[in-house]
């Protein structure tokens, strides 16, 4: 929310444009964690794939090739299939007709599956030298990659870190990207001022102060945050100021 498709393909064109010649770029989103059998932990996208696409699901991976002689540079994103089954419980996924169409639709989007397949291809019909990507990331996401990885270490091609690339095209915020950290300002600014004001009468009632952390996050859910960015800490007396 806030940020236009057309914003994120202007993300996509800066990036490219900035990765070497005969290079290639691997976004694999982040994982799914669960609490138990079942039972997912709230999901937080990888925010490099976020960054450049927009793209919320798990188990997917964007991808970015430019060859070398200065041809244009390429899109993919590999996603999961759509599942009527597995909606009925998770909801629907985009499918790759949907990330098609919504996501990149001036690029080229697979089936997850196909993406351990399709991305060493790429590496070799391109002459690839340098694999950029994020090697620290979730073991299934490393999974996904050994065989485009073990092909770079074949061929001798370059790994480096990608994200130092797309934390410089972050530095400069655009006009959506300003009003939505102060919309995020003042949504926090003032459920800190309600938590506040309840705190005294929490206090009375021998509420803990897990109770001030829900009632932040509640203000700030009602006021239209879709989540919030790191974990609410609450603290008193001799605890309060140790995190």
């Amino acid at each position: 929310p806030g940020i236009t498709a057309t914003e994120y393909a202007d993300r996509r064109a800066r990036f490219a444009a900035a990765l070497p010649d005969a290079a290639m770029a691997v976004f694999p989103a982040a994982a799914q964690g669960f609490m138990s059998h079942d039972v997912p932990f709230p999901f937080h996208q990888d925010a490099d794939l976020f960054y450049l696409s927009g793209f919320q699901e798990p188990q997917s991976m964007l991808a970015c090739v430019r060859p070398g002689h200065g041809a244009a540079a390429s899109w993919l994103l590999f996603v999961l299939p759509s599942d009527p089954q597995q909606a009925m419980w998770d909801g629907p996924r985009a499918g790759v007709l949907g990330a098609q169409q919504h996501i990149l639709p001036e690029g080229h989007v697979h089936a997850i599956e196909s993406a351990q397949r399709i991305l060493p291809q790429l590496l070799e019909s391109h002459a690839i030298r340098t694999l950029l990507v994020n090697r620290t990331g979730a073991a299934s996401a490393m999974e996904a990659l050994r065989p485009l990885v073990s092909a770079c270490e074949l061929r001798r091609v370059q790994i480096v870190p990608s994200a130092p690339l797309v934390q410089r095209l972050r530095v400069r915020k655009s006009a959506a990207e300003a009003r939505l950290m102060w919309r995020a300002g003042s949504i926090a600014a003032d459920a800190f001022v309600r938590a506040m004001a309840s705190s005294l009468p929490a206090a009375k009632r021998g509420q803990i102060e897990a109770v001030l952390a829900a009632r932040f996050e509640f203000e700030c859910r009602l006021a239209g945050a879709e989540r919030l960015a790191y974990p609410c800490v609450v603290a008193g007396g001799g605890k309060a100021v140790t995190l």
